[in-house]
């Protein structure tokens, strides 16, 4: 009897094994748990992106074909802290003369997946060493 008691106990156990943590597959949502992802609009574009905005920074690098540089930005307020980062070129006329180390001013758009350089102007050149 002791022997049957505990099989039975065992395979009651394994049966039961999982019925603490449901597969999320099973998982019902819950109506009352608001979702932030249903309530931006598929289609519509996030504040924080596709705007525009003008800082300082120092080239870092040129690409040899000159359609993307690196730039050590200054942070910008309300927007993003001081950092390095790739900004795409599609005018390479805006950077003629423009050589690592320069400081520039520049303005860019980020709606792409890499944000765009719409104007630049150098405002100190690289110190030669």
């Amino acid at each position: 009897m002791r022997i049957f008691c505990s099989v039975l106990l065992l395979v009651a156990l394994a049966a039961c094994g999982g019925a603490d943590a449901p597969d999320e597959a099973d998982a019902i949502p819950d109506p009352t748990v608001e979702n932030p992802a249903e309530e931006a609009p598929a289609d519509g574009p996030d504040e924080a992106l596709g705007s525009v905005h003008s800082t300082e920074g120092t080239v870092h690098s040129i690409t040899p074909d000159r359609s993307h540089l690196r730039i050590d930005h200054d942070p910008i307020p309300d927007y993003m802290e001081a950092m390095r980062m790739p900004f795409a070129v599609e005018d390479t006329t805006l950077i003629s003369g423009v050589e690592p180390g320069d400081r520039v001013a520049f303005t860019f758009d980020d709606s792409g997946s890499i944000a765009q350089i719409t104007d630049l102007d150098r405002i100190e050149e690289a110190e030669n060493e």
